[in-house]
């Protein structure tokens, strides 16, 4: 008697996985992980739009320094865009398809008027660290998934913003 293909031994094993729950808790927990991955692309969405956004508006003695690191840091959170729905539609789901489903999901507020170039700094900063939180809840959401390519994935994205914010950081010290 082989135990893979015995169809009793077959119907015990599912037997035992609905009354324990084991399928719909990877169901649930799969679940979960879309939805914190999809906030994690509007959260990083709404913080490339600010920070292009500072870029276009800023001004100021030190403009040229400003509007260089505002590019930088839009288009390393743009380019981290694309991979971040990528993951989603790897998990079997869609990524968003609208502007308003992002802003709904994001915890980043839109800009309102166009602060100081200090300002739009310890905006980013702020919002940074809501990126880094969310990062970080994916990552242990990803980890007790047993995803650990989008584990790894994450972390690296952790280590991006981490990084930026010593960055954002140091430049409103020197202003």
């Amino acid at each position: 008697m082989n135990l893979f293909t015995d169809r009793r031994t077959l119907n015990v094993a599912e037997s035992v996985r609905r009354v324990m729950g084991v399928k719909q808790l990877h169901e649930s927990t799969n679940m979960e992980l879309v939805i914190q991955m999809k906030k994690i692309l509007a959260d990083g969405y709404a913080f490339y739009f600010k920070a292009h956004t500072f870029h276009w508006n800023v001004e100021g003695a030190n403009f040229p320094q400003y509007h260089d690191f505002l590019s930088k840091i839009y288009e390393q959170v743009f380019a981290s865009l694309d991979p971040i729905a990528e993951e989603i539609r790897a998990l079997g789901a869609y990524a968003p398809t609208s502007l308003s489903q992002l802003l709904q999901m994001s915890s980043i507020s839109e800009a309102n008027g166009v602060p100081s170039p200090v300002e739009m700094l310890s905006i980013l900063s702020s919002d940074n660290e809501k990126i880094i939180q969310g990062l970080t809840a994916g990552y242990r959401m990803a980890e007790s998934a047993n995803e650990p390519g989008l584990s790894n994935f994450l972390q690296d994205h952790i280590d991006k913003h981490k990084k930026l914010a010593w960055m954002i950081t140091s430049t409103i010290k020197g202003a």
